[in-house]
């Protein structure tokens, strides 16, 4: 009697979990085990001088899940800031997801200080939007860098240039500017690119970065 009262409470007890958890089911929509999925390096990125990706391919030298990963292979100087990025284009029906994941990679003679976060193109304009803060990267480790697809959320950013005037009034030239974007709904139901962008800002690195296990997952781990 009493091993079958224990063997009942254990099964409560996971039936328990697994409700509380239930939301944490992750769908991989790219492991990169046979190819690339129409990952590639932009043409735009190919134009641009702070834009250091040389090439993009599939690799069995490290992978977090199964036996490949993307590699990119960067140049970054130690002068300026500058990014490798890759992006593909598709049709996202993302509705019942609230979080993009991506797994990292940086050999572990790589310098601290390089960084990756997510990138999207949305609405009919075509916006660029990325979250406000990029994650840390860490060499020898995989590290898991998120986005939040939360309706409404304003984790996420635009870049714009807008002109300097002096006292004048006068146009003296144009600067950058962060303005921060909410995540609409007509937003999330119009997402043409997802991207992955590594930054290094004056970190001299020459070699790889491998990317892995792209996934989407509906609500975190409870603690």
């Amino acid at each position: 009697m009493k091993r079958l009262f224990s063997v009942s409470i254990l099964l409560s007890v996971i039936s328990i979990f697994i409700a509380v958890n239930a939301g944490f089911c992750d769908d991989v929509i790219y492991g990169f085990e046979k190819d690339g999925q129409g990952w590639a390096i932009p043409d735009w990125a190919c134009e641009k001088i702070d834009y250091v990706c040389k090439t993009v391919e599939i690799s069995s030298d490290a992978a977090i899940e199964g036996s490949s990963s993307l590699k990119l292979d960067v140049d970054f100087p130690k002068e300026a800031w500058r990014a490798a990025v890759i992006e593909v284009e598709d049709v996202f029906y993302w509705e019942e997801y609230n979080f993009l994941f991506v797994d990292i990679y940086l050999p572990d003679n790589v310098p601290n200080g390089i960084s990756g976060r997510f990138a999207m193109t949305v609405g009919d304009d075509w916006l660029w939007i990325e979250p406000v803060m990029p994650v840390n990267l860490m060499p020898g480790k995989w590290v898991t860098v998120q986005a939040s697809l939360r309706v409404d959320n304003v984790d996420w950013k635009k870049t714009e240039m807008v002109e300097e005037r002096g006292i004048d009034g006068k146009i003296r030239g144009y600067v950058k500017k962060e303005i921060p974007v909410i995540l609409s709904q007509e937003y999330k139901d119009d997402i043409h690119t997802i991207a992955v962008r590594i930054e290094a800002d004056r970190i001299k690195y020459e070699g790889p970065v491998y990317i892995d296990n792209i996934r989407l997952v509906k609500e975190l781990p409870k603690e």
